[in-house]
C-alpha cells in the first residue's frame, strides 16, 4: 500500500514538472516569439477604433548570396482625425496641428463645420513621430488612429511581378500579380484583435510547440534577383 501511494505521488509530481515545462515553453513563445505580433494587436485595439489594422505579409527579393531584400512589406502610421462638436476653437485647432503637420485649410474648415458628424479625417500616413506630437497636444476632438499600409520600396522595380494591394468591398486583398496569387499566404485575419493571455498560454501548447502558428499564413521569397532586374528594366 505504501509503495502505490510512493507511485501516485511520483506520477504526480512527474505530471506537474511536464506540464510546468510545456507552460514554460508556450510562455517563451508568447513573450519571446510572438511578443512584437501580439504588441502590434494590443497597440491595434488600443489605439484605433474607427477600423482594423491593416496586416499583411511581407515578399522579398533574394540576391544570390541569399540576402533578403524587402519587395513589399508594411509602413506605420497615424490618420488624425476630429469629432467637430468637440472643437471649441477651429482657428486655434487648425493653427496648431498645421504647425505640426501641413493641412488642407479649406478642407479642415469644411470639415469642422458638420458639427453632427462624429468622425472626420484630416491627415492620412502620419509618420509616427509626428502623430505621437499631434496627440502631446491633447486638443479635444482630435484624435489619432494607428493605420498601416502596403508599401513597394523599389517602387516600380518588377511592379508587374509583384502586382498590388487594392479593396475589393471593405477589404483589402491582392488585386493583381503576387499578391493575388499567394493571397491566401499573404493575408492576415486581424478580426480577432484582442489577445487574451491566459487564454493564449494554455490552448493549443502541443500544436504551437510542433506545428507552429497557421501553415497558411507567411511570407513570400521570389527567386527574382533585384539587381538583375533593375538592370533589365533599364
Amino acid at each position: 500500500m505504501k509503495q502505490e501511494s510512493l507511485l501516485r505521488i511520483r506520477i504526480i509530481f512527474i505530471a506537474i514538472v511536464v506540464l510546468a515545462f510545456l507552460l514554460m515553453v508556450r510562455l517563451f513563445f508568447v513573450q519571446i516569439v510572438h511578443g512584437e505580433e501580439f504588441k502590434e494587436k494590443a497597440d491595434n485595439q488600443y489605439i484605433t477604433t474607427s477600423s482594423n489594422l491593416f496586416l499583411r505579409g511581407s515578399i522579398f527579393f533574394q540576391e544570390k548570396s541569399g540576402h533578403l531584400v524587402s519587395a513589399a512589406t508594411l509602413q506605420s502610421g497615424y490618420i488624425v482625425a476630429i469629432k467637430p462638436g468637440l472643437i471649441k476653437d477651429p482657428q486655434e485647432t487648425f493653427r496648431a496641428i498645421n504647425e505640426k503637420i501641413p493641412i488642407n485649410e479649406e478642407e479642415f474648415f469644411e470639415k469642422v463645420s458638420k458639427i453632427n458628424d462624429p468622425y472626420e479625417e484630416i491627415a492620412r500616413r502620419v509618420s509616427e513621430e509626428d502623430g505621437k506630437t499631434i496627440r502631446d497636444l491633447d486638443i479635444d476632438g482630435v484624435s489619432i488612429y494607428k493605420e498601416q499600409w502596403r508599401y513597394y520600396p523599389g517602387e516600380n522595380k518588377a511592379s508587374h511581378i509583384l502586382g498590388f494591394v487594392g479593396f475589393q468591398g471593405d477589404v483589402q486583398t491582392g488585386r493583381y500579380g503576387v499578391e493575388r496569387y499567394y493571397n491566401d499566404i499573404l493575408s492576415r485575419n486581424n478580426s480577432a484583435l484582442y489577445v487574451n493571455f491566459f487564454a493564449e498560454l494554455f490552448s493549443n501548447i502541443t500544436d504551437s510547440i510542433l506545428k507552429g502558428e497557421n501553415p497558411r499564413e507567411g511570407n513570400i521569397i521570389l527567386t527574382l534577383e533585384p539587381h538583375v532586374q533593375a538592370y533589365v528594366e533599364n
